[in-house]
């Protein structure tokens, strides 16, 4: 009788021993009393909010009920070893609500990962749900420091505790993009960044407050020691198969701007100077650019260092002094007490030229002038206080000139030298004046 009435109520018949209720019901919580199992459940039908259900946390000999109230567990489901602790199947709405959490509303402690989907069998995002994981969170309070000085929509912090010593990339936070199908036009990318300003009209701080979409450090202590390898705030790595075919522009980092926005007006900002001591004597680079090495057979590639062009014409109509500067270089104020000071606006070293067949030509600095309507045009500009204009060390021509008859050389027949002459026209104080020369020079008695 006791199995089938069990068998009805779904559930494992009671055992005779140990001795003692497991579910009883009155209009009075039994105290110290005798005759309930550890755990058996109370109903107090004389109860209100809160004291309505008991559970014995006493022995079978002295109970000890204590309320079950909503939230008042320290662990709501407790899984044991098992291959599957909660199994949701399909729902409508949410496969798990949390509310009223004022904690970590999801705790996994020292052991345990969290996955979505496995390699090759991800979860499937559709139009109504576009994301995978969607964090929805509001600084609503005046938050301090803490701990970390920071407060995030998403925190991770991956400590290294023990020595590494497989070929391993360690990442904070990876993101990986895998297009197995064509993509529309967009903005696609592995790992993606924005601050969008809305509310409020002005960013508040100081002049040091900074402000950007993707923001990196490297922290290290003073007892740091980089004797090898490389210590990077960005690194952009091309993988491309040097076979791809590339007919598009590969960039490693670039800088735009949406239709109808302010374009940046600061594209790079290189501050090598701000809060580093110059006691430090510290050898400091602001640009290093490493081309390519190119070996051809029938193509012409083009290696460029440094490539600057304007998007447009540059106009003045009714007022206003614009300027257009591709390179400016300042160079700093230098005082020398002691050994030597070289301060060099612009070095260019070539290399070495080996010339056994074709045609080869090497510039150290190549200037080509445009047409020019009206106005005034002017290849090399020295201006300021110089001890020295030009200084020349070695070089096999002085000046090499266009032939005769083509400025700023004309054809003549002159007194001083011999030999076919030249002059050559130079400007002083917007008055023309002329150098001569020839190709048989002879001594004036």
């Amino acid at each position: 009788m006791i199995s089938r009435v069990a068998s009805l109520l779904r559930m494992t018949p009671p055992a005779v021993e140990p001795r003692g209720l497991l579910f009883s019901s009155g209009i009075t919580v039994p105290s110290s009393a005798d005759g309930y199992q550890t755990g058996c459940i109370f109903q107090h039908t004389d109860g209100s909010a809160g004291t309505v259900l008991y559970v014995n946390e006493g022995s079978v000999t002295s109970s000890d009920f204590q309320p079950i109230e909503a939230g008042s567990f320290q662990s709501g489901i407790v899984v044991d070893a098992v291959a599957v602790g909660v199994d949701i199947g399909a729902c409508t709405t949410a496969g798990v609500r949390i509310t009223g959490a004022t904690t970590y509303a999801i705790d996994i402690a020292t052991s345990g990962v969290f996955r979505m989907g496995v390699q090759d069998t991800g979860v499937d995002l559709v139009t109504a749900y576009p994301f995978a994981l969607e964090v929805q969170c509001e600084a609503n309070a005046v938050l301090t420091a803490g701990a970390t000085g920071t407060s995030a929509g998403i925190y991770a912090r991956y400590a290294i505790e023990t020595a590494q010593t497989n070929n391993i990339a360690c990442v904070g936070i990876f993101g990986k993009l895998r297009p197995k199908a064509d993509l529309a036009d967009g903005n696609h990318a592995g790992v993606m960044g924005w601050v969008e300003i809305s509310g409020t009209t002005e960013l508040g701080g100081t002049g040091t407050t900074t402000t950007a979409a993707g923001s990196f450090s490297v922290i290290a202590p003073s007892t740091l020691d980089l004797s090898t390898g490389h210590l990077n705030g960005v690194v952009v790595d091309c993988s491309v198969d040097d076979a791809a075919t590339i007919t598009g522009t590969l960039t490693g980092i670039r800088l735009k701007s949406s239709s109808g926005c302010y374009g940046w007006a600061t594209g790079i900002l290189v501050d090598l100077g701000t809060n580093v001591g110059a006691a430090l004597e510290l050898s400091s680079t602001g640009v290093s650019i490493i081309l390519p090495q190119s070996t051809n057979s029938a193509a012409s590639p083009d290696l460029l260092g440094l490539s600057i062009t304007a998007s447009g014409a540059m106009t003045a109509t009714t007022s206003g002094d614009p300027t257009f500067t591709g390179i400016s270089i300042t160079t700093p104020a230098c005082t020398c007490t002691l050994d030597t000071i070289v301060s060099t606006g612009l070095s260019i070293t070539t290399g070495t030229i080996v010339q056994t067949s074709g045609s080869m030509t090497s510039y150290g600095i190549l200037l080509t002038g445009g047409t020019i309507t009206s106005g005034t045009s002017i290849g090399i500009n020295i201006a300021g206080i110089w001890t020295t204009a030009i200084e020349l060390v070695q070089a096999v021509n002085l000046f090499a000139l266009p032939a005769d008859g083509t400025a700023p050389v004309a054809a003549g027949s002159y007194e001083v030298h011999g030999g076919t002459m030249v002059k050559i026209s130079v400007a002083v104080g917007g008055q023309a004046y002329y150098m001569l020369a020839s190709t048989a020079p002879t001594t004036q008695s």
